[in-house]
């Protein structure tokens, strides 16, 4: 019994010290990251109005949640089926990624919560998903579509043109997510996974005046290693690039040399997108797949956001 006791108190003890270090450990991160809401299912594609609110879409369903500076959560729209990421124009519209069945495409939602369909197909044939989108220049819009089939891909970037045609940017990659542009618009970066090869990769495409790809085609910008190790992307005022690492509950800061530079730990799993925000931009907002109980946090960035 003696011995009983005696290994019990070193346990109590031992923990007690684990949680004194651990604690401390997650203090030093409280200061910079901030859990705002929760409660969603699977959030994903988060975009920001002129008023600080916070918009996300939850895989689990057409909800479109509209988060408060505060943390107050209602619902903005139901689309219906299932939307991967959502971004706004100027002018208060918010496009979002739509992969409905039947429907799968963009989506358009005014300031008096109207959907219209944008697009559903890209240089005549049906778009078969979504992902992610960006802004480019002349109010391009560009999107990823994704694809599973490692050995015959047919993932794809396709962008939204100033006339309202829907074309194909670049073609022939695996699982395309998360995509976003340089800060002068001129490159536009493209998150490829091969999650049957445990691997990712960041393409960087540079963007003809006219909307379409260079015929030098895709360049190496950095390798990740990993099953689902990354997800959305966003650019500082630096050029740096930070990008949420699902596998990883962080955000990596990766140089425009291409080289890792700095980490920022994410309480809860499966970081799954970011944008900044504020009157500075040095507010980020992160969305997280944190099982049933999906997170908006707000983060504390070092740095401004380009975007």
């Amino acid at each position: 019994m003696a011995q009983f006791r005696l290994a019990a108190v070193r346990c109590i003890l031992f923990s007690i010290a684990f949680l004194a270090v651990t604690g401390a450990l997650f203090s030093q991160g409280d200061a910079r990251v901030k859990l705002l809401a929760s409660g969603f299912r699977f959030p994903e594609g988060p975009a920001v109005d002129r008023d600080g609110n916070v918009y996300l879409v939850n895989l689990g369903n057409g909800i479109i949640n509209k988060v408060s500076p505060a943390g107050d959560v209602s619902v903005y729209v139901d689309t219906g089926g299932a939307n991967q990421a959502c971004l706004f124009d100027g002018n208060g519209n918010l496009y979002v990624c739509h992969n409905e069945p039947g429907r799968t495409g963009i989506l358009k939602v005014d300031p008096a919560r109207n959907i219209s369909v944008v697009t559903t197909t890209s240089g005549g044939k049906p778009i078969l998903r979504t992902n992610d989108l960006a802004w480019g220049a002349q109010g391009r819009l560009y999107f990823t579509a994704p694809d599973s089939n490692i050995i015959q891909p047919a993932g794809a970037v396709h962008y939204i043109d100033s006339d309202g045609s829907t074309k194909v940017f670049a073609s022939g990659l695996v699982f395309a997510n998360g995509i976003t542009f340089s800060p002068d618009k001129s490159y536009v970066y493209v998150g490829e996974e091969r999650s049957g090869h445990h691997l990712g990769t960041l393409w960087r495409y540079k963007v003809n005046p006219d909307g379409s790809a260079d015929k030098a085609g895709k360049e190496l910008f950095y390798q990740f290693r990993g099953r689902w190790g990354f997800d959305g992307m966003k650019f500082d005022v630096r050029g740096n690039l930070w990008v949420a690492m699902y596998s990883e509950a962080q955000l990596w800061c990766i140089s425009p040399e291409g080289q890792k530079i700095d980490s920022i730990p994410i309480p809860g799993r499966n970081p799954t997108n970011l944008i900044f925000a504020g009157p500075d931009r040095q507010t980020a907002y992160v969305t997280v797949n944190d099982g049933n109980d999906g997170k908006l946090f707000r983060v504390r960035m070092p740095v401004a956001g380009a975007q």
